[in-house]
């Protein structure tokens, strides 16, 4: 887990070197949003209220679009 991170956090600021995410975030918020995306959609498959297919499809929605 603490490797994922940590390839994470490479991903992320590569990502911000190229303009590719918002600079006003800071790489650990952008961590354990997505963390917390995992966690949220493995819940929610786990209680049965939504398939693995829609978790993945949610989860890329809201990070890159938010909930507005």
């Amino acid at each position: 887990y603490n490797r994922q991170l940590e390839e994470l956090y490479i991903l992320i600021e590569r990502a911000r070197s190229e303009g590719d995410i918002n600079a006003t975030l800071s790489t650990d918020w952008i961590i354990v949003t997505i963390d917390s995306l995992i966690y949220a959609g493995w819940w929610l498959i786990g209680e049965g209220k939504c398939t693995p297919q829609q978790a993945a499809e949610q989860s890329i929605t809201t990070l890159f679009s938010g909930i507005s």
